[in-house]
């Protein structure tokens, strides 16, 4: 019988391999073992000053003109990455090549 004639609540008692056996009976299925989930966000201090320096010095400094500073809050995550004047004029210096400084976190 297929996967069709089920109800709802046998359905939900069906194990998951005899499901997929009834609902694709003409096809080879394979099950692979899982693996556990995890939340794993990869921002850094880094990457948030890579993402200024790509706005340009122009609207950083702008935004930190009106707030005294700049705070980029990581979407995925939601940690707060501020960066200060000093830590601002620092990625735009000539000779500056990274975004790891001090910036409070």
């Amino acid at each position: 019988r297929g996967i069709e004639r089920l109800s709802g609540a046998q359905l939900l008692r069906c194990p998951v391999e005899e499901l997929l056996g009834k609902g694709f009976a003409d096809q080879d299925v394979r099950l692979f073992r899982g693996s556990p989930v995890r939340f794993e966000c990869r921002c850094s201090q880094g990457r948030v000053a890579g993402l200024l320096r790509a706005l340009g010095p122009e609207e950083v400094r702008g935004v930190l003109e009106e707030q005294g500073a700049v705070t980029v809050t990581c979407e995925f995550c939601h940690r707060p990455y501020r960066f200060e004047a000093v830590h601002i004029e620092a990625l735009f210096a000539p000779d500056s090549t990274t975004g790891d400084s001090e910036a409070v976190h």
